[in-house]
Formats: structure tokens, C-alpha cells, sequence
């Protein structure tokens, strides 16, 4: 047995969510490509269009934030200026004071990278993990 995750779908229909985004020059490297790290600002613009954050933040207890806590992107193959890519986003799995968001950034309709996040809901005052509301847990349910 293994404590691998499932590998994230490379399939543009395991996704509901879709955010459309332009490549900018300014995200190229000295070698022509697309940085890793301009990468995961678009994973991070995809996510903010997700609807899951400030959208939904009235059904959050006050004062709480949700933190990442792990962020892992694989990265499937070379990406260049100019162009537009496509984020994809789903709730994986929804825990007691955490959930997973996966993620897939497609050029042309070819895979160019995944991301997994984990994010924790916490109190910033004590610096611990609280848990989810129902409330919250449905609409997290409604993205998966």
C-alpha cells in the first residue's frame, strides 16, 4: 500500500471550474519560456476566479482565513509568449478543518501543468486550525 495521491486528470472535463487567462511578456525567463514561478501565479488567478474565497467568505466564521498549507505543481511540458491557457479547478477532498483544490493549466488544449493545494481554515489569533462549517463544506461540495 501507498501514500500516493491519485495522479490529477489531465482531461479538460474533469474540472468544473474555468478561468481564461493572457500570457504576458513580462512572465517569460531569459530562455524565451514561461517562468515556473509566473506558473503559479496563474494557478493562484485561477483560483481567485474560482468562486471558493471572497465570494464565499460570509460563510466562514468571522476572522478566520484559510491558509495554504501545501502546494505541490508538476510541471508537463515547455510554455511560450504570447499566448492564452486555460486554469481548471475542482475541490478534491474536504476534511475537517482542511481542504484540497487540483488544478489544470492547459495551452492549446495541451497539458502544460497541475497543481495540488491544501488549505487549512484557521484562526489567525491563535494560529489554529477550526473547522469547517456546513455551510462552507456545501459549497465546496458544489465545486468538487
Amino acid at each position: 500500500m501507498t501514500n500516493e495521491a491519485a495522479p490529477i486528470p489531465l482531461e479538460r472535463a474533469a474540472y468544473p471550474v474555468w478561468v481564461e487567462e493572457r500570457l504576458r511578456f513580462a512572465d517569460t525567463d531569459m530562455f524565451g519560456h514561461v517562468n515556473h514561478a509566473a506558473i503559479v501565479t496563474l494557478f493562484e488567478i485561477g483560483r481567485a476566479g474560482m468562486g471558493g474565497g471572497s465570494s464565499a467568505r460570509h460563510l466562514l466564521p468571522p476572522g478566520s482565513v484559510t491558509a495554504v498549507r501545501v502546494l505541490k505543481v508538476e510541471y508537463l511540458s515547455e510554455l511560450r509568449y504570447p499566448g492564452e491557457v486555460a486554469i481548471g479547478m475542482r475541490v478534491g477532498r474536504i476534511g475537517r478543518t482542511s481542504f484540497a483544490i487540483e488544478q489544470l493549466l492547459l495551452s492549446d488544449k495541451r497539458p502544460v501543468a497541475t497543481a495540488s493545494l491544501v488549505y487549512v481554515l484557521a484562526d489567525p489569533a491563535t494560529g489554529t486550525a477550526v473547522p469547517i462549517p456546513d455551510a462552507y463544506r456545501a459549497h465546496l461540495m458544489e465545486l468538487a
